[in-house]
């Protein structure tokens, strides 16, 4: 028979649930056809935060309005790629992107400048545009040219001056190959730079564009089981949230009490030796992951400290939303970010007007 939820015999990593604003997974969808994606959200909408169409999918995406549709109808938030606002900035189209992404339906947009080398000017103008029009902002820092030196002191400069301009998130570069920007040309994590975001503390949420595995299990490893991640592909959608709960190799021993009386503790997380790689001489600052490592350490044990939802990311409820035994959403929330606000069912989401007609 259908097990209808999910067991209870392990102490794992305590997560948040939606709606959050943190531990949210940012899927890619580089062109996952409508059946699949449907099928997709039936089975694990509670997992997804956001949707994001890659680069300039959305423009070419027949099906882009019944997916839109579709994700709203499974409270996942649907953004247009940052790449493809680019293109219109680069025609003098800006104006005409809001206003076909209004017309589609999307929640958000993604303002980046790593495909065109936007000046700062633009894309503090893009960015209080896209709030004017109503959208929520995901602003990306850095760029896609792996020439352009990534300087700890420049992202946090760039992303204050976005969060000054009205944006809500603060995508960290990576990319869909996971090797330019937040990564090093192998893929390794640039300790450096997750440390300069981390100095915005509670400031806004930062999202970490992390489509590999390694990846991934460093900064849980690092920031905890409830770290922003993007770019996971949505094949990887359950995979991700096992290794959030400590339930992959890479994250089992950092994330999971140990009560074998045999056990041997693991001295260093498995994802934390990709911050070996970074290269100090490139950046002009030391890398260091220790006090990041310590900081996930606690975090998890005050987490497990927590009581846990009956169905953190459970069967859904019949408005649609996760269910939990005090019918809201949890608040286990790390140091890095802020807590995740309940939101109001009764107001409109800015953007996510039904599709109508076009001109």
């Amino acid at each position: 028979m259908p097990i209808s939820e999910s067991p209870r015999f392990l102490e794992t990593a305590a997560r948040t649930s939606k709606p959050r604003r943190d531990g949210i997974t940012h899927v890619i969808d580089k062109g996952t056809p409508l059946a699949a994606v449907n099928e997709l959200l039936e089975a694990h909408g509670p997992l997804i935060d956001v949707w994001k169409f890659g680069f300039g999918t959305a423009y070419v995406d027949g099906t882009v309005g019944a997916k839109v549709e579709l994700l709203r109808g499974h409270e996942v938030r649907a953004c247009p790629g940052g790449t493809l606002l680019e293109a219109a900035w680069w025609q003098g189209r800006s104006e005409e992107f809001f206003e076909w992404a209004g017309w589609v339906g999307f929640d958000c947009v993604e303002v980046s400048r790593g495909a065109t080398g936007l000046p700062a000017s633009s894309k503090s103008g893009l960015i209080a545009t896209a709030c004017d029009h109503g959208f929520e902002v995901f602003a990306e820092v850095g760029s896609k040219d792996p020439d352009e030196p990534a300087l700890p002191s420049e992202w946090l400069e760039e992303a204050r001056s976005d969060l000054d301009c009205g944006a809500r998130w603060l995508v960290a570069e990576g990319r869909e190959s996971g090797t330019v920007g937040l990564y090093a040309a192998d893929g390794s994590v640039r300790a450096d730079l997750v440390e300069a975001l981390a100095r915005l503390g509670e400031e806004a949420p930062v999202v970490y564009e992390a489509p590999l595995r390694q990846q991934q299990a460093w900064l849980v490893n690092h920031l905890g089981a409830n770290v922003n991640l993007a770019n996971i592909a949505p094949a990887e959608v359950l995979g991700v949230e096992a290794l959030r709960q400590g339930l992959r190799s890479d994250t089992l021993r950092t994330s999971l009490p140990s009560r074998a009386p045999d056990a041997i503790p693991d001295p260093e997380p498995l994802g934390g030796r990709a911050s070996r790689h970074a290269n100090p001489a490139r950046t002009g600052e030391a890398v260091g992951s220790v006090d990041l490592t310590r900081a996930a350490r606690e975090r998890s044990e005050r987490e497990r400290e927590t009581p846990r939802p009956d169905t953190a990311v459970g069967p859904r409820g019949a408005a649609g939303a996760p269910t939990t035994s005090a019918g809201a959403a949890a608040t286990h929330t790390t140091s890095l970010h802020r807590p995740a606000p309940v939101a109001d069912a009764s107001e409109p989401v800015p953007g996510a007007g039904s599709p109508r007609p076009g001109p």
